[in-house]
């Protein structure tokens, strides 16, 4: 009995696990990043690098509010802009 109630649980995390790597996958940063009138492809291509972070897609993905979300992904593009001068 405790060894299915561990596979379930276990079973129940990696569940979770895959479903959280799709939601905040790259590629749909990607689609949202190509969306973006405001951007420049130039931008747009150092969003790229910065969605190698699993906490760069989640953040961006979570942030509702459009103006905070190009703010934030502005200031993270002139962070990673300014580092790889």
């Amino acid at each position: 009995m405790f060894k299915k109630s561990q596979t379930s649980k276990t079973l129940e995390a990696l569940n979770e696990k895959k479903k959280r790597a799709e939601e905040f996958c790259f590629e749909k940063c990607a689609d949202q990043v190509d969306s973006i009138n405001e951007l420049t492809n130039d931008e747009k291509s150092y969003a790229m690098e910065l969605f190698e972070s699993d906490t760069n897609r989640e953040v961006f993905m979570k942030t509702k509010n459009p103006e905070v979300h190009l703010i934030w992904l502005k200031r993270k593009i002139r962070a990673l802009a300014a580092n790889s001068a």
